[in-house]
């Protein structure tokens, strides 16, 4: 049996989840209707059929939210418990052009994350953000975590009260001791 958090934590979660969730839900609807709208009129001033090979870029602007933005995986999403089965660490190599002679090599972290929750749910999780690597690393196998749809990083618990803990709805990390993210203002005490 997983632990759980206590009823106000996970209450106050949840809320937070909710409201980034309608947030996200609700942009994603005005950006698909200002690009039918934008289209609608580009058919109607161009004069051109729907047909036409440029009317096929605007199908294009209908998923932007959804690739970049990832607005799928917070519409979508799920709430539950459950626990980190593997984390996996590593540093990658990407090669980048300066100018035309000057070549570099940047290395960056990246994190291979699985969780699987208790009624056999299971979410595997590519981070690229420092957050997650910054100090030390966060999510270790057996950690328990709460996973909330519209939150961006699962909530570890029991909630370390000795060192620094992930922020779930922007990622950065909170001091010790305290209960509210000095960069998105999200309080859940």
């Amino acid at each position: 049996m997983y632990p759980r958090l206590d009823i106000y934590t996970e209450k106050r979660l949840i809320a937070l989840g909710k409201k980034r969730f309608w947030k996200v839900l609700l942009l994603t609807v005005a950006w698909s209707i200002a690009v039918i709208i934008l289209w609608r009129l580009y058919l109607i001033h161009f004069n051109r059929p729907i047909s036409h090979p440029t009317c096929f870029a605007f199908p294009i602007f209908l998923i932007l939210p959804f690739f970049p933005f990832h607005a799928h995986k917070t519409i979508f999403g799920k709430t539950f418990y459950g626990r980190v089965m593997s984390a996996r660490y590593r540093i990658k190599r990407k090669k980048f052009q300066l100018t035309l002679s000057d070549m570099r090599n940047a290395d960056y972290l990246t994190a291979d994350v699985v969780f699987v929750g208790r009624n056999g749910e299971s979410i595997t999780i590519n981070y690229k953000l420092q957050s997650i690597l910054a100090q030390n690393i966060y999510y270790k196998p057996d950690d328990y975590i709460f996973f909330v749809r519209g939150l961006i990083y699962p909530v570890r618990y029991p909630i370390p009260e000795d060192r620094e803990h992930i922020c779930p709805v922007c990622g950065n990390f909170i001091k010790v001791g305290k209960r509210r993210c000095g960069w998105c203002k999200a309080d859940f005490s």
